[in-house]
Formats: C-alpha cells, sequence, structure tokens
C-alpha cells in the first residue's frame, strides 16, 4: 500500500514538474502595466504584439499605458544653463531685531505681565517693578514742576509791577532768572525718567492722579516680536543692570555664509539666491546685503549675509541651510531636462517619440544645471522626447535585450 502511495505521489511531481519547465509556461512580470505568460510568437493577439519591443529596439507604448506610468513628453528646445555657486550658511536672528530688557534702577517684582512665547508690539507694559529710586525721582520732578509754577507766577507778577513803574529792573531781572532756572530743572528730572524708559501718558498718571503710587516703575517692550527668555518671578529683588526678558522679531533672519576668495568676485550686494533645508523640504529666495571686506584667519573666507523673509515663520534661526546663488546664464541652442537622460551602456541616451513608437538615440551633452541639460548633438529642436518615466523605458528595453540574448 505504502509503494503505491509513494508511486503516485511521484507520478504526479513529475506530470507537474514537466507541466511548467519542459512546456515553458511560467509566469512573468513584463511591466507594471500588464500581466501575461509568455508563448510562442504566432499565438500573439494583433494588440498584444503592438505592446511588445521590436527587434530595432523601438517601444510602443498605448495613450492609455502612457497615462498609467507617468511618462510625460515634451519638445527639445532652446534654454538657459544657470551656473550656480553652492555653499553651506547657517540662519540666524538678525541682531537689529533682537533686545535684552534690563532695569535702569533696582526694584522689588510687583507686577509681571508677559511670559515666554508671548507675542508684544513696542511700548506694551512687561513689567512693574517698586523702586525707592524712582519715588525720589518723580518726588524731584513733582517739586521742580512746582517751582517752576511759582517762579511764572512771580515773574508775571514782576513784570506787570515793572510796567507800571512800582518794582524795579533789578526784580525783574532777578524773578526772570529764577524762573529759567526752575524750568531748567523740569527739564532735567523729566529727562532722566524719559531715559528711564517712563512715557508720556505715565507723567499725565503720577502728575493729575495723586493715588498713583511714587514707586513704581514701569518697564516697556523695546522692540515688536516674542519673548524668547523671561528671568524674572514675582516679589523678586532687581539690580541695575539685571536682564530681566530676551525678546525677539522673526520676521526677517539672516542667512550667514563664508565665502572663499576666488567665488568673491562672482558676488555683489543685491544679489539672489535660494535658500533650501538640508532635507530638502523648505526653499525660499533671498538676497544679499553684506559681503565682508576681510578674509578671516581662521576660515580663509570671507563673510556674506543674506536676508530672508520670514513673515510666515517657516524658518528657525540656528538651521543649517544649503545656499545656491546664479553666477552666470548661458543660453543653448538645444536643453532638455536632466531626468530625460539615461546611462544605457555607458553613453547618454534619450527616448524620442517616432511614428513606431520611442526609439531611444544617444546623445552628446554638454553643460549642465540642477534642471537643464545641453545638448550639443543628436536632439533638434522641435523633437518630441520623453521628459518624465525614461527610466521606464529603459528597464523595458533592457529587458527585451535580455531575453533576445536568451
Amino acid at each position: 500500500m505504502k509503494k503505491r502511495i509513494v508511486f503516485f505521489c511521484s507520478l504526479f511531481l513529475f506530470i507537474f514538474t514537466g507541466y511548467f519547465f519542459f512546456n515553458g509556461e511560467k509566469i512573468t512580470l513584463l511591466s507594471d502595466v500588464f500581466l501575461r505568460e509568455p508563448r510562442n510568437a504566432e499565438n500573439y493577439t494583433e494588440e498584444e504584439k503592438k505592446e511588445e519591443v521590436p527587434n530595432d529596439g523601438t517601444i510602443s507604448l498605448s495613450d492609455e499605458q502612457m497615462k498609467h506610468l507617468g511618462i510625460h513628453l515634451e519638445s527639445a528646445k532652446e534654454g538657459d544653463i544657470l551656473n550656480t555657486l553652492s555653499t553651506r550658511a547657517k540662519v540666524t536672528i538678525d541682531p537689529d531685531a533682537y533686545a535684552h530688557v534690563l532695569p535702569k534702577l533696582s526694584g522689588i517684582a510687583k507686577e509681571i505681565r508677559k511670559k515666554v512665547g508671548d507675542t508684544v508690539r513696542a511700548g506694551e507694559l512687561l513689567t512693574i517693578l517698586e523702586s525707592q529710586e524712582m519715588a525720589d525721582l518723580k518726588s524731584n520732578y513733582l517739586t521742580a514742576l512746582s517751582r517752576n509754577q511759582l517762579a511764572h507766577s512771580t515773574l508775571e507778577r514782576e513784570s506787570s509791577l515793572y510796567k507800571k513803574g512800582i518794582s524795579s529792573g533789578e526784580e525783574f531781572l532777578r524773578a526772570k532768572n529764577n524762573e529759567e532756572e526752575a524750568k531748567i530743572q523740569v527739564d532735567l528730572y523729566k529727562g532722566k525718567l524719559l531715559s528711564l524708559g517712563l512715557s508720556h501718558g505715565d507723567f499725565s498718571d503720577f502728575i493729575l492722579n495723586e493715588s498713583v503710587n511714587l514707586r513704581d516703575y514701569p518697564i516697556y517692550a523695546p522692540i515688536d516680536g516674542t519673548i524668547l527668555m523671561r528671568h524674572l518671578t514675582q516679589g523678586e529683588m532687581v539690580e541695575t543692570g539685571t536682564l530681566l526678558f530676551e525678546i525677539a522679531n522673526f520676521k526677517h533672519l539672516f542667512v550667514e555664509m563664508a565665502i572663499y576668495p576666488s567665488e568673491l568676485s562672482q558676488l555683489k550686494i543685491g544679489q539672489q539666491l535660494e535658500v533650501k533645508m538640508k532635507d530638502g523640504g523648505l526653499a525660499e529666495e533671498a538676497h544679499l546685503i553684506y559681503i565682508s571686506p576681510l578674509i578671516e584667519d581662521h576660515t580663509i573666507a570671507a563673510k556674506a549675509i543674506a536676508l530672508l523673509d520670514n513673515r510666515e515663520g517657516k524658518w528657525r534661526s540656528g538651521s543649517i541651510v544649503t545656499v545656491s546663488i546664479v553666477t552666470d546664464q548661458i543660453k543653448c541652442p538645444v536643453t532638455v531636462c536632466n531626468e530625460a537622460i539615461q546611462k544605457i551602456d555607458g553613453k547618454n541616451c534619450i527616448f524620442i517619440q517616432t511614428e513606431k513608437g520611442f526609439e531611444k538615440r544617444e546623445l552628446t551633452v554638454g553643460k549642465c544645471d540642477a534642471g537643464s541639460t545641453e545638448v550639443i548633438s543628436g536632439l533638434k529642436p522641435g523633437e518630441r522626447y520623453v521628459s518624465d518615466g525614461s527610466f521606464l523605458l529603459k528597464a523595458e528595453l533592457n529587458k527585451a535585450l535580455a531575453e533576445d540574448d536568451d
């Protein structure tokens, strides 16, 4: 019984393998468009024969297959080849858009209005310190203001008496001198308070409103921006010159790069350049605003700075980027996109559209840039070529040649 089972299993295996290997019937992937079993040429339909690669190397594809594969055509035409200078650079904050907020008098943190991450406008209140020094200055200003008012009244009275001949000229001149001195004292203390950051509205508050605490020392934002750091807590004693806030405006950023001496002659102020993130996910145009006249010892290069628009907030200070600067523009009679050129047997080739299909053609190429290549020979203006998807035709051509060798 066991021998019969073994015999029938062996016979089944023999027939199964013979069916696939001796008859050559097996599933073969010819392309991403269609699947079929290879058969003898006489067994092909007329439609399938049209899809095959002829012996002359021409590849025929229907419009539907081209659409499915993503094959696109363009016409060979005149174009520009751009010579570019590429280098690494670093995105930094514009120094004019960065500010440290420091108190000019000592005091205790009474109120803190802003925190890290808040957006502020220039002149917006950040914090209020309670300072005895501020109280003394305000008091001196109010005293000077009162004396000035008294001196002004005295001058008016002496002027009237002098005109009537009641008062002497000496008394009139003395009153006038006192009024001028009192005015100078008012301007002196007012200037001191303004230099500490008080606004004109603050003067109105503590002059007209007796309930205002003279010790209040308001500190305002010097620029528009975002608060990056806050070095202050409620009730903290703050000395003069202590760093309280760091504010930065990121609407415009600097792109700093090092340019070697041999390349400096290719640059000029106002020149446009492209800034790209290293991962290629972000790109933006900028323009040169500064080229250093000095070659730095440690880099043997000159610093150049470009201004980058960042109003959308996409860029981050400290990022390492790649900068491409167009230094020359060369007109060429015939250019093709770089993706169209394929290396076949070590030669530059392109696929041209003919009446029969797509034909491989060898090219002699010249200059190239990031997007285009100059064609010296092998292609005429106006000829249609495969701009996208040429690598699929290359793979199909290589497959057909390999099958012919077999």
